[in-house]
């Protein structure tokens, strides 16, 4: 048998020129008992690595890119995402920063959805 635990992402706070960080949260079901791969997607007005970074509190993503796998260890409930804006002179119209997360591993499932998180 397959257990099959769902994720949620939690959205914390905004991120904003000049140095505003953003923050939301991966939140699995149960702490993860083995290994898990989380695939990640970001996209939006604001571009990756130009406008923003990401970080995440545990785990090592597979690029960084905007999109591919976070591999979290076993024994974690949660995972922190940072954004961190990119300052820079230019004035610019709000941008923002959408992102989803799957994971079809043997024991965690979900879609963590779309929010909007960047604000310059």
């Amino acid at each position: 048998m397959i257990l099959r635990r769902p994720f949620s992402v939690t959205a914390g706070t905004n991120a904003a020129e000049p140095a505003t960080n953003g923050t939301f949260t991966i939140n699995f079901s149960a702490a993860t008992t083995a290994s898990t791969d989380v695939n990640f997607d970001y996209s939006g007005t604001a571009g990756f690595g130009t406008d923003y970074t990401v970080s995440y509190s545990t785990g090592t993503p597979s690029t960084s890119l905007s999109s591919g796998v976070l591999t979290v260890p076993s024994g974690i409930s949660s995972v922190t995402v940072t954004i961190t804006p990119v300052d820079d002179p230019d004035v610019e119209a709000r941008r923002q920063l959408s992102y989803s997360f799957q994971s079809y591993c043997r024991l965690y499932t979900g879609n963590g959805g779309s929010h909007n998180q960047y604000n310059q």
